[in-house]
């Protein structure tokens, strides 16, 4: 928990129009444990009398400042591990006093969720998933084209995986118009029908 030394208890006080100090020890009787009403109760003495409904008002903006110092820190580690953080973003993040000023800064640097397409994508299936949608002679043989996609490394272990993901890509729209989303599936099997029929319209033209 952020210590009351690195809150500005000033800025506090001077929204709820109360003393620093009374400010200060309320947030330190708070932090130790002390419910409100046991404040408003037995520590009048110390709190200079403040009444239930302040108490808990310092309570409130006191957590949404410390919520956002917490979002500060996960944010600029995020973006420090993607080795993105200059000097200038630091300070702009540090310095964002709403929350929505902070996501709008993390916003190009927020992971993208990673989807099934996403990594059929990065296992490098997209070039023929685009054969496939475009009907290119070299897939006519759509397995014996998937053969040449198999990777250990890239964990594509067999014809099926290089398919499935293709499957994938397509349904997604990566290599497709919205049109024709109702006619694929996500598998390897939706993917060869699809094949066939962009091929027999293709053939078709040539004809």
């Amino acid at each position: 928990m952020m210590s009351t030394k690195t809150i500005d208890l000033g800025h506090v006080a001077r929204d709820l129009e109360l003393p620093p100090e009374k400010v200060a020890r309320t947030l330190e009787l708070l932090d130790e444990g002390n419910t409100v009403p046991f404040i408003t109760r037995y520590r009048k003495d110390q709190t200079g009398g403040l009444d239930e409904e302040q108490i808990r008002e310092i309570q409130f903006r006191v957590g949404k400042i410390r919520q956002l110092a917490e979002r500060k820190a996960t944010i600029l580690k995020t973006i420090e591990a993607q080795g993105k953080l200059t000097p200038e973003l630091a300070e702009q993040i540090e310095h964002a006093n709403t929350p929505k000023r902070l996501e709008d800064l993390y916003l190009p640097f927020k992971p993208k969720k990673q989807t099934l397409a996403t990594i059929a994508r990065e296992r490098g299936l997209e070039p023929l998933a685009v054969e496939i949608y475009e009907a290119w002679p070299d897939a006519a043989d759509m397995r014996a084209r998937a053969a040449t996609f198999v990777s250990v490394d890239k964990e594509v272990r067999s014809v099926e995986d290089v398919l499935a993901g293709v499957g994938h890509l397509i349904a997604s729209g990566s290599a497709r118009t919205p049109s024709s989303a109702a006619g694929c599936g996500a598998s390897f099997s939706g993917a060869e029908r699809l094949f066939a029929r962009r091929w027999n319209r293709h053939q078709q033209q040539r004809s």
